[in-house]
């Protein structure tokens, strides 16, 4: 990876060059533990916190609105995806 100007960096994937703006990559996020220890994913303890989280917002009042709550049901469900851990079902 090489970064030649503020906004654009150049990604060497499978040999193939792509410039792309630099807040256009997903480098994933960091956890931090009840004892102060920070975790990245693709950690289990994350993908068990992500899911709780999930559920928080799936199940968030319906008085909130409806893009907010899409919002962070699409945030934690891309975490899951992203790192290759099943999305659970809606509950019916």
């Amino acid at each position: 990876m090489d970064q030649p100007e503020p906004q654009r960096l150049v990604v060497e994937v499978d040999g193939q060059c792509w410039e792309v703006p630099w807040w256009n990559i997903e480098i994933g996020e960091e956890y931090q533990t009840s004892s102060g220890k920070w975790i990245r994913e693709p950690d289990e303890r994350v993908r068990r916190y992500v899911q709780k989280r999930l559920a928080w917002a799936r199940g968030l009042s319906p008085r909130i609105p409806e893009r907010d709550k899409s919002y962070w049901e699409d945030h934690y469900e891309w975490i899951l995806r992203r790192n290759g851990w099943e999305v659970p079902k809606r509950p019916a």
